[in-house]
């Protein structure tokens, strides 16, 4: 996705670093892109040696932590990185989510995925220390923009 959002902006390969802690998100990327660079880390913990981004784009990060101080700790991260505009996407709560959850088998055995309405997902980011400029729900998913303060 964020591959399709840098290309569709007109940035070159060399605009857009990715990174994830999956060996299994990094096979599906060089599958289906190979665009940009990839970073085999963690997001929480990875020395970006003080770069920031013009954008921090997340899928499916958010939603896993439990505790709601942890999850604002996750926001605050992308805050960190950025030097103009995040986006943060989630699992949508309502009926629809959570019928893409059981059939999708989004959960793993003991895993935790909170589902977001748009007022949750505009009161964390805002808790969190970010101005959420736009914030819409899909069928699935809900999704914000959002600038550091």
């Amino acid at each position: 996705m964020a591959s399709l959002i840098a290309k569709g902006l007109g940035l070159g390969s060399e605009a857009l670093t990715l990174i994830d802690n999956s060996p299994g998100a990094k096979r599906t990327w060089q599958e289906f892109s190979g665009f940009g660079k990839y970073i085999l880390d963690d997001f929480l913990t990875h020395d970006f040696r003080g770069k920031k981004f013009d954008l921090v784009f997340s899928v499916g990060v958010v939603e896993h932590w439990a505790e709601k101080k942890e999850r604002l700790k996750v926001i605050k991260r992308h805050a960190e990185l950025s030097k103009e505009y995040v986006i943060i996407r989630v699992p949508r709560k309502g009926v629809a989510g959570k019928i893409f959850e059981i059939y999708g088998r989004m959960k793993n055995e003991g895993g935790f995925e909170k589902n977001y309405t748009s007022e949750e997902l505009k009161k964390e980011i805002s808790e969190a220390g970010l101005k959420a400029l736009k914030v819409n729900e899909g069928l699935f998913s809900t999704a914000a923009l959002a600038e550091p303060n």
